[in-house]
């Protein structure tokens, strides 16, 4: 996935491992976890990983009611 284009809603959700219904407070948690996985640092983490899963979870952040956008 390029940083040119931008990451759709159902790659997002597949990424973070969360559903259509998700709330604030469970996509956080989930965006911690897979951070921690992915973190370049850790044992079968990379930094493309670490990328996906901090675009997922800007991209569903910013559908958030409420949410600030970025």
């Amino acid at each position: 996935m390029s940083s040119d284009t931008p990451i759709s809603l159902k790659t997002a959700r597949e990424v973070l491992g969360v559903g259509p219904l998700v709330s604030p407070g469970d996509l956080r948690r989930a965006f911690r976890d897979a951070a921690k996985r992915a973190h370049p640092d850790r044992p079968g983490g990379g930094a493309e990983r670490f990328r996906q899963v901090v675009e997922a979870y800007h991209r569903l952040q910013g559908l958030q009611p409420g949410a600030e956008r970025i």
